[in-house]
């Protein structure tokens, strides 16, 4: 035999009553911990020395984490992995994978064109004169990669000349 569920009615009363008893934690210090950090850290670096197909789901997700982190200004402890990513050969590649018929970036682009660039220029580090002498060389040869060998392209070049804003706001 089925028995019907049973409805629990709480009073408006009774739930005040138990939202001030528990304390208040905040969202940060229950999920974003040292130990989720330190993983993420391990996971940026790993973007930058090892290579994935471009719609794998590591670059969605720690895409996302950075842009969380980046919200929540805890930045100073990612800008290494970070540089790292953007003076990684990945970086210097990705510029060679989009496609004049292509209309979106795929989650590898938009994690190294997109996200890294985004995440040094929008934010002021102690350090930034070291971040800077640290990317301009890096810069310097994909810009003059990208002019030899990349603007000759023919076709729609849109997505590929949006991709190019970011990487000139970041070298300049």
């Amino acid at each position: 035999m089925i028995s019907s569920p049973i409805k629990t009615i709480v009073e408006p009363a009774t739930l005040s009553l138990l939202s001030s008893d528990l304390p208040l934690k905040k969202y940060q210090k229950i999920f974003l911990t040292e130990t989720f950090l330190t993983k993420l850290i391990r996971a940026i670096d790993d973007l930058s020395q090892n290579d994935y197909s471009p719609y794998h789901v590591k670059y969605k997700v720690i895409d996302r984490l950075v842009r969380l982190y980046s919200k929540l200004n805890i930045i100073d402890t990612l800008i290494d992995p970070i540089v790292k990513c953007l003076c990684s050969k990945f970086y210097q590649q990705i510029f060679t994978t989009i496609e004049s018929e292509q209309f979106r970036l795929n989650p590898k682009q938009l994690f190294f064109i997109y996200q890294c660039s985004h995440f040094i220029i929008q934010h002021e580090f102690l350090q930034q004169e070291q971040i800077i002498n640290l990317l301009c060389p890096t810069m310097i040869h994909v810009t003059k990669s990208i002019i030899e060998n990349i603007l000759p392209m023919d076709g729609n070049l849109i997505l590929f000349f949006k991709s190019m804003t970011y990487h000139i706001v970041i070298f300049s």
